[in-house]
């Protein structure tokens, strides 16, 4: 049978079935659209086209050939396609064409994931077979053995690596890779949307370095990008490469029929069952239903937890699926990726890990367990569907959050509305201190080089009174010899765990993952159960100084394990105005934030009841952050106690969900935290904190958008039908409580406005 007529068929059996049916929120069709094609240009090397052409490709789609054309004349590149739109030709044809016609011309492929940076690279070896020398294109990563590294710095032309390796590697190690870095014509930045925050603050730095270090070399390579749909391209492009690209955003590419469904399980309240279970339930429903048919099916997991329990939960039904994370181990997630190319497996439940372009397969159905926090995340991972003219079926499972039952209410927000921005902050003192100490490693620092701007000259004095930099003739050198290797580029630090197993009446142990170290403590402590592989493990013992944890296979009839985080805020200059006083205040400003693991309760897997619970010994961390606060009058103290923890605690929630409406972040980006009164100014506060040292520049853009904020928050409260507070508004914080929010926030809004008075109490 077709799938055309399968996908058809499934999708009306679930919207007669009684459990399904009336959860269906809307049910929108995307029509196919034919390819908008342009034939190959002239100048382009004839060699190359009859490469093409044995791989059947005829032709290019327009924004191919446009990114062609504008590479041609010299000119930086920024590609903004959809997922599957073709954009890897857009970078691989300029290249390749270059290096064809120059023998002592390179390339450098930058991609945020390793596995990613792997399978292009296959990609690049197809196309590429018979036109360049066979240790021409190579990966550059941490799998890279010794003598295949010596082999890329003596005959490497095309080399695929990440930020990572870039940072610690190859640009420490520059003097021996004199000859690549002398002929460097492009560096290809692919999937740079992923480039926000904290992470895009570094990489940006990165690559400040990386073009420092190729002058030095005698080279000016061009950029060449690539993003999913954002709605500042031009301006992510600028902050983190320092170039004015040309904009390619039409796409040419087809696409077959696309139906995409959001689906409420929560249309009529909150089920019997706790919310995650729940919405968990109806996402393994969904995915069971094209499983059991056959149809290629991936389905997008919130977190670790959820994608082990989808796993094991669609095994038991002996279904052909595999579960996916980042921080499996590389063989065992290339692995996977060959079984699902081969159709060895039907599905995946993924975290975001696979919302890359990631080549595995062909696949026809993404289920979507709960919004992604962004419409660019959204259709990144709907365009995982329906390669070239196929039809597909994308199902949103909408959660129990404020921000899921938004998108479920107003589904037209998923097409209709504008992109969000992706914004970094590459002049962040905490980020240019660290890389300018990495730059005056592989090379002395001069006075007057472009690296900082105005801050660079403060920082340098800085870092020279901190004697991390010592002065060397006109200029300056590092003091340690490989200061990158204490820079983490993703989580501002913080030491890897092993997860090792040992079975029972075997000696010997085995190495099943690697956490990071901001991560492991609220997953592995003594009594906890770890899931790995849909497999329940308990955790017998946990060594820090080691970096390991030991777990032993354990029944699933244990229950699961969570964890309760305790978390404290101070700030330690408010801005925005004093915290004192009667009128609502706000601002941002530098906060000190320490989280701990404080206990665990131990559920029912089945149920979700609350079966134990225990204490958890960790000194957790404490890290100098960002903090947007929101500061409301001295006389709601009056108000009885219980009733402000209430409301300030599911203020704090309903705001952070919210902040994905308008800052290209997810739910872990922020530390929500409130304090019932405060102790230093007795008035209720809310805190929205970047979860990393130093801050990811999201909440000076939290101050910002505070006058869109709080009105977006009142609105959420005032449209519940709930009483007593609910999971799609505030959470289970009490009648009385969901009513002094909202009276806090209609206090905050009347009052910014002139003349507009409020009585204590609402």
């Amino acid at each position: 049978m077709p799938l055309e007529c399968d996908l058809e068929q499934i999708l009306a059996a679930a919207r007669r079935d009684r459990l399904l049916g009336p959860g269906i929120a809307c049910w929108k069709r995307f029509p196919a659209r034919p390819a908008a094609c342009s034939p190959f240009p002239d100048f382009l090397d004839g060699r190359l086209k009859e490469a093409l052409a044995r791989r059947g490709i005829a032709n290019l789609y327009r924004h191919q050939s446009a990114a062609l054309e504008a590479a041609r004349r010299d000119a930086d590149v920024m590609v903004v396609t959809p997922t599957a739109s073709g954009k890897s030709l857009c970078y691989h044809l300029p290249v390749i064409d270059v290096l064809l016609r120059d023998p002592r011309a390179t390339a450098l492929y930058v991609f945020p994931a390793k596995a990613l940076a792997r399978d292009q690279m296959d990609a690049l070896l197809a196309l590429t077979g018979g036109l360049l020398p066979p240790l021409a294109v190579g990966a550059y990563d941490g799998d890279t053995p010794p003598e295949a590294r010596r082999s890329l710095r003596r005959s490497g032309r095309m080399i695929l690596t990440n930020p990572d390796m870039l940072h610690r590697g190859l640009l420490p190690g520059n003097t021996v890779w004199g000859r690549f870095l002398q002929g460097l014509r492009f560096v290809i930045l692919d999937e740079m949307h992923v480039y926000h925050g904290l992470f895009g603050g570094h990489v940006a730095n990165v690559l400040r370095r990386l073009d420092r270090i190729a002058r030095l070399h005698g080279a000016r390579p061009r950029f060449l990008c690539g993003s999913a749909t954002i709605a500042n391209p031009l301006e992510l492009a600028r902050a983190l490469t320092g170039r004015e690209p040309v904009l390619i955003d039409g796409d040419g590419a087809p696409r077959g029929e696309r139906h995409l469904i959001v689906y409420n399980p929560f249309r009529d309240g909150v089920r019997r069952r706790p919310p995650g279970i729940e919405h968990l339930l109806h996402t393994r429903e969904w995915a069971r239903r094209f499983l059991c048919r056959g149809v290629q099916t991936i389905v997008f997991a919130r977190n670790r937890l959820d994608v082990e329990r989808l796993v094991r939960d669609l095994r038991s039904e002996r279904l052909k699926v595999c579960g996916y994370r980042a921080d499996y181990l590389p063989e065992a997630r290339r692995e996977r990726e060959a079984a699902l190319r081969a159709g060895a497996v039907t599905g995946v439940v993924t975290t975001n890990a696979l919302e890359l372009g990631i080549d595995v397969g062909s696949l026809d159905a993404a289920v979507l367990s709960g919004y992604p926090d962004s419409l660019a995340a959204t259709w990144q991972q709907a365009g995982r569907v329906g390669r070239k003219a196929a039809p597909s079926a994308v199902i949103l499972v909408a959660g129990p959050g404020p921000l899921d039952q938004f998108v479920a209410e107003h589904p037209e927000f998923l097409w209709d509305a504008p992109p969000e921005q992706a914004r970094l902050d590459p002049d962040n003192p905490i980020l240019l201190a660290a890389h300018l100490t990495c730059a005056a490693a592989e090379h002395p620092l001069r006075p007057g080089e472009p690296f900082g701007g105005r801050e660079q000259v403060r920082i340098i004095e800085i870092l020279e009174r901190a004697g991390r930099l010592r002065p060397a003739g006109d200029g300056w050198k590092a003091s340690a010899r490989e200061p990158a290797r204490c820079v983490d580029l993703r989580t501002g630090g913080g030491k890897r765990v092993e997860v090792w197993e040992a079975s029972a009446g075997s000696p010997e142990a085995r190495l099943l993952c690697r956490l990071d170290g901001a991560v492991a403590p609220f997953l592995l402590y003594e009594g906890a159960v770890y899931l790995h592989d849909g497999r329940s493990h308990r955790v017998e013992r946990v060594d820090p100084a080691a970096g390991r944890a030991y777990v032993r296979p354990a029944s699933g009839e244990e229950g699961e394990t969570a964890t309760r985080r305790e978390l404290q805020v101070s700030l330690l200059a408010p801005g925005g105005g004093t915290p004192g006083g009667e009128t609502p205040q706000w601002g941002w400003a530098p906060a000190r934030v320490s989280v701990r693991p404080a206990a665990y309760l131990r559920r029912d897997r089945r149920s979700g009841a609350v079966t134990g619970w225990g204490p958890i010994e960790s000194p957790g961390h404490a890290m100098e952050t960002g903090a947007y606060w929101c500061a409301f009058p001295a006389r709601w103290s009056r108000l009885p106690r219980h009733l402000l923890a209430g409301a300030a605690q599911g203020l704090a929630r309903l705001l952070s969900s919210l902040s994905a409406l308008f800052l290209l972040c997810g739910r872990n980006d922020l530390l929500a935290a409130w304090q019932a009164p405060s102790p230093a100014t007795g008035r209720v506060t809310v805190y929205l904190c970047d979860a990393c040292p130093g801050g990811a520049g999201l909440a000076p853009r939290l101050a910002d958008l505070h006058g869109r904020l709080l009105p977006a928050a009142a609105g959420v409260i005032r449209r519940c039908p709930c009483e007593d507070g609910c999971p799609a508004c505030l959470g289970p914080v009490g009648r009385s409580a969901k009513r002094a929010a909202l009276a806090l926030l209609e206090a905050a809004l009347c009052e910014a406005r002139p003349g507009c008075e409020t009585q204590a109490g609402g």
